[in-house]
């Protein structure tokens, strides 16, 4: 796990003013066109909604940005850029507070004291190994990762995925783990991370080693819902996936969010656009 990153001259480029992002009404239709409020260029990589309605797209090189109204240029509020980071999703903790992730871990960026700083580690470390932030998964191997490198095969963990329950306050991270000796995946699974961040407190694995969600959100406390290509599926506790949605095969979710009225929104990277899903 990285250390602590101060690095409040790469952040809030100008400031930390609200979004006020004029959204049209929730709806199957509802839509919002972002090709020409982000970058030509940019990769769209992840959607968090804050509770005062504030909205972000990621760009897995440059970093966040801030969603404006009327029209105007997203604005640029934190670049990774120059911190050699590729970003891959992120989420609203609160207000202030967004978790954003790159490959094997995860930061914490606070608007409101531009801090930029290491929150939690969804690459385990192997029993014994301890680690600095607290929880971590017991003295025995669980996730895919600890099991290989228990056996001295290195690996990586990426997720494209990330969510958080307000009514829990839990984390949710959907990592594939690739070895580092072959390139084969090696699984897919479901990490739970209490709010204080740190290692993962539980794992869940799916029957399907290849599966990677491109956005992910909770809803209604326990329930969660991940987004794969085209298609929305609902994640129940035994790991099995059940279909809930299945959208234009045009369209490639690469982030999922909840806005302060319960609706969720996709980022469709593909289209470059935000789209309101029918009631789940």
């Amino acid at each position: 796990m990285r250390t602590l990153l101060l690095i409040a001259s790469l952040l809030a480029l100008a400031g930390c003013d609200s979004a006020e992002t004029e959204l049209p009404e929730p709806g199957p239709n509802a839509r919002v066109a972002l090709e020409k409020v982000m970058p030509a260029d940019s990769v769209l990589a992840g959607l968090a909604i804050a509770p005062d309605g504030s909205r972000y797209v990621l760009d897995e090189s440059r970093g966040l940005f801030l969603l404006k109204p009327n029209g105007q240029p997203a604005q640029w509020v934190l670049d990774t850029e120059v911190l050699g980071l590729l970003v891959t999703d992120v989420v609203a903790l609160d207000s202030e507070r967004l978790a954003i992730t790159v490959e094997n871990d995860g930061y914490l960026l606070n608007r409101t004291t531009n801090l930029f700083s290491s929150y939690f580690c969804y690459l385990p470390p192997l029993p014994g190994e301890g680690g600095s932030d607290g929880g971590g998964l017991g003295s025995e191997p669980i996730s895919v990762s600890q099991t290989l490198r228990s056996s001295g095969i290195e690996v990586k963990q990426r997720t494209d995925s990330v969510a958080y329950s307000s009514e829990t306050r839990q984390l949710f991270a959907q990592p594939r783990t690739t070895r580092l000796d072959t390139g084969g995946i090696a699984g897919s699974e479901l990490f739970s991370f209490d709010e204080q961040g740190g290692q993962p407190t539980s794992v869940l694995s799916f029957a399907d080693p290849n599966f990677i969600a491109g956005g992910m959100v909770a809803s209604d406390g326990a329930r969660l819902f991940a987004g794969a290509q085209n298609r929305v599926f609902e994640i129940t506790p035994d790991g099995a996936m059940r279909r809930a949605q299945e959208l234009a095969p045009t369209i490639n979710i690469t982030g999922m969010a909840r806005d302060p009225t319960g609706t969720i929104w996709i980022l469709d990277g593909a289209g470059r656009q935000l789209l309101a899903l029918s009631p789940l």
